[in-house]
């Protein structure tokens, strides 16, 4: 049967939803709404308790979002696997 699923889909999508506890019943609604169309294969979700700092919503502060932003900054031009070329491109741009 796994086959067979496969051949019928043109694509297949892995999905990585990224909410909040505080907010579940909106993560519960997208993956309902995409798990079920049939190229999705995997939905994946996370939450503030899947982060090495699960606290880190409530004291991280501009120097850190500084700090963070700078380093992926400073990956212009490093090598980049086609899936980030391809996103950076169509949805992102660098300064």
């Amino acid at each position: 049967e796994q086959h067979q699923q496969q051949q019928l889909r043109p694509f297949t999508v892995d999905i990585l939803s990224i909410a909040s506890i505080s907010q579940l019943p909106l993560l519960h609604a997208q993956k309902h709404a995409h798990s079920s169309h049939i190229s999705v294969r995997n939905f994946f979700n996370a939450t503030e308790l899947d982060d090495a700092d699960p606290h880190c919503h409530a004291n991280i502060t501009w120097e850190h979002v500084a700090a963070a932003s700078n380093h992926c900054r400073s990956r212009q031009g490093k090598k980049m696997n086609d899936v980030t070329k391809y996103m950076t491109l169509q949805y992102a741009r660098t300064q």
